[in-house]
């Protein structure tokens, strides 16, 4: 039996919906359950694509052409079998949006899962525009629930390393492969030279992940536990870690314009070089720490009670 995680969630109760819709009667049968799901993915698919929260007859005309091509005297039928689906519903403009923005992101990642069938169509799809947290999340969960879960992630994994090949790969690709990888519960162990907006590290425990000339403007690590975190040559303008332990953090000539902590253990925190900018320390603790020609903004101040156990060597820095 899977985890119960949102998009398990979200595949149970659009199925029985659908379940209790069908047993409605006949009129509800036009269009076959399996295939019903795919439309209406479809459908969110254009919606997020099209960065828009409703879709318009023209939108729904076009999904519904494109879904049935063979069809044409039954796709006014088809049409008003999905408008009238339970978890849509249609606006004063007569236009059909989701009842709620999480089913539209649920879906879409539905979409974009069976769309994954090869290394090109998930670069295409992966390329289109950055995923906001919602979809990433839902893809990499649903991708860790399915049953071919290792195919997918394998696809992802020779995306990521072909793009690294190449000059001038598309850096909104790479960051959302790197996002879903994370939450199908699969993070790569490294990453480098990309430009990214957020890379999220969430309820993950892992043995190593390194970054190498990454520049970011926002690494959030939260709930998770690292064997071992490094980072060499990178411009990170935000560093989030919350809830998390990390056995051996490690910098080297990084800069990182601004570091929160929140309720996090550092067994051992290294730093070569680089100019690290301490903003919040709270409820953390470091263990053990080896500074050597840093420049760390910010003073004990800032770093508070996390000092207190701290031992090791601070050397040639400026604090």
């Amino acid at each position: 039996m899977p985890d119960i995680t949102p998009s398990v969630l979200y595949e149970v109760y659009t199925e029985k919906e659908l379940e209790r819709e069908y047993l409605k009667g006949q009129i509800r049968w036009l269009i076959e359950r399996t295939q019903k799901v795919k439309v209406i993915a479809a459908l969110a698919f254009e919606m997020f694509r099209s960065d828009a929260l409703a879709a318009d007859r023209q939108m729904l005309a076009t999904v519904i052409q494109q879904s049935f091509p063979n069809d044409e005297s039954e796709q006014a039928f088809y049409i008003t079998d999905i408008r009238t689906c339970s978890f849509l519903s249609r606006d004063h403009q007569d236009a059909v949006r989701f009842t709620h923005k999480s089913f539209m992101e649920y879906f879409a990642a539905v979409y974009l899962r069976l769309a994954m069938k090869n290394s090109e169509a998930a670069q295409g799809l992966l390329s289109m525009r950055s995923f906001p947290d919602e979809v990433s999340y839902f893809l990499g969960d649903s991708i860790a629930a399915s049953p071919d879960a290792e195919i997918v992630r394998t696809i992802l994994n020779e995306t990521f390393n072909r793009l690294q090949r190449i000059p001038s790969p598309s850096q909104i690709c790479l960051e959302n492969i790197v996002n879903v990888m994370n939450y199908s519960r699969r993070p790569l162990p490294a990453v480098k030279n990309i430009r990214a907006s957020t890379l999220v590290y969430r309820k993950l425990r892992v043995a190593q992940i390194s970054f190498d000339g990454v520049s970011c403007e926002a690494l959030k690590i939260i709930k998770t536990e690292i064997r071992t975190l490094e980072a060499k040559g990178c411009d990170l303008k935000k560093v989030e870690c919350e809830s998390s332990r990390i056995e051996r953090v490690q910098f080297n000539e990084d800069t990182v314009r601004s570091l929160r902590v929140w309720d996090s253990r550092f067994e051992k925190m290294i730093i070569g070089g680089g100019h690290i900018v301490v903003e919040t320390m709270r409820r953390a603790e470091i263990r053990e720490a080896h500074w050597r020609g840093a420049v760390v903004s910010g003073g004990g101040d800032t770093l508070g009670s996390a000092w207190a156990p701290m031992a090791g060597r601070i050397e040639g820095c400026t604090l």
